[in-house]
């Protein structure tokens, strides 16, 4: 995969394309290089006023750890996602959900059960 992003001088921006780059690996599998342009995306967006990103990031750093077998790690990062909606007021359906299965995998149905039930 050759990508070339390097026209893009805003921060904001280059954050946002590098974040969607971290996608893209996450997709092929290629979890290294995933987290390696999630990582890059977070620094750059973290100086930014707005961040539309900074749920998503965790979020998806969590489905890699899930999608490796990495259980502990993928619920760490998607409680960060979800505490970061909760202190925003942004509903966290979909880490709640992540949250849900990831539990479910660690066969403590109870706590799945919680978060799919809207904790």
């Amino acid at each position: 995969l050759k990508l070339s992003i390097s026209f893009i001088d805003d921060p904001l921006r280059l954050g946002i394309a590098k974040y969607y780059v971290g996608v893209i690996y996450n997709n092929l599998r290629d979890f290294e290089r995933a987290k390696e342009y999630f990582g890059q995306a977070k620094e750059l967006l973290e100086e930014a006023e707005e961040n539309p990103f900074k749920y998503y990031i965790p979020n998806s750093l969590g489905v890699i750890e899930a999608r490796k077998g990495n259980y502990n790690r993928a619920l760490d990062y998607f409680m960060e996602a979800y505490r970061l909606k909760k202190e925003n007021k942004v509903t966290p359906d979909e880490e709640m959900a992540n949250i849900s299965l990831v539990y479910q995998f660690m066969g403590n149905f109870e706590k799945a059960k919680e978060f799919a039930l809207g904790s």
